[in-house]
């Protein structure tokens, strides 16, 4: 039982890092919600190993929460780097590049994740 106790207190861990991790810049969060993603895989190896849990609503709802939560990630991610696309463009292009130059703007890093970390994790309780 501590196994399980462990689990979940590093996927608490790794939700509080990755929420703190925002405000340190994207290479930071992305580590952070790399962490996450690997702590809630051991979750899954541990919900897998009881039965009763597998059919519990309760668990079932977390399922898709966190499917949710993945593809809400995955989107916020793409829209990051979309974003720092047109910035890094526009600093470069004239006649915004004059004003970029005065006030020191400078391109800014694309949130890059594993590829691992890509994909929406598979739960399969059965």
């Amino acid at each position: 039982m501590s196994y399980e106790q462990e689990t979940l207190t590093k996927v608490t861990d790794a939700r509080a890092a990755a929420v703190s991790a925002g405000s340190q810049g994207p290479e930071a969060q992305a580590h952070a919600e790399n962490a996450l993603t690997q702590s809630l895989r051991s979750l899954f190896a541990v919900a897998e190993n009881y039965p009763d849990l597998k059919a519990n609503q309760n668990v079932l709802s977390l399922q898709e929460e966190l499917t949710t939560t993945e593809n809400k990630i995955s989107f916020a991610r793409q829209f990051y780097n979309d974003s720092v696309m047109t910035f890094n463009m526009m600093i470069q292009q004239f006649p915004s590049n004059l004003l970029a130059g005065m006030f020191n703007f400078s391109a800014r890093e694309f949130f890059q994740a594993e590829e691992a970390d890509k994909e929406v994790p598979k739960v399969d309780l059965r």
